[in-house]
């Protein structure tokens, strides 16, 4: 996650480079994130719902990720590059937040520092 979010700020990249990016290694991504899940179920039995909706949440977040960077590649325009660029914000923002809560975190000050060091 680390590695693709930044993608569309880092300089000297392109659009179309990025959204390719993500169309290749959302599929990575997914299984990667999968595996955690099953892995974290099984040591924590009773929170494997909670990991299993955030794998949910996460698989869903990603698909409208992907399906907005194949809209850029077919017909790449600036607007369809801001959506992208919003897409991806709204896609860190609710792994951030899926993190946190399958973590337990709800203090904010331990909040802000889980964010700090996903960053």
């Amino acid at each position: 996650i680390a590695l693709l979010l930044p993608l569309p700020f880092v300089s000297g990249c392109s659009g179309k480079s990025v959204a390719q990016d993500i169309v290749n290694w959302t599929p990575a991504l997914q299984s990667a994130v999968a595996t955690v899940d099953s892995t974290a179920a099984l040591l924590a039995p009773a929170d494997a719902p909670i990991f299993a909706a955030a794998t949910l949440g996460f698989d869903a977040a990603s698909n409208v990720l992907v399906a907005q960077a194949k809209a850029y590649l077919a017909n790449p325009s600036a607007g369809l590059l801001a959506q992208l660029q919003s897409q991806i914000v709204i896609f860190q923002q609710q792994v951030n937040g899926a993190l946190l809560q399958s973590a337990r975190i709800v203090d904010s000050v331990s909040q802000t520092h889980a964010l700090a060091a996903i960053q």
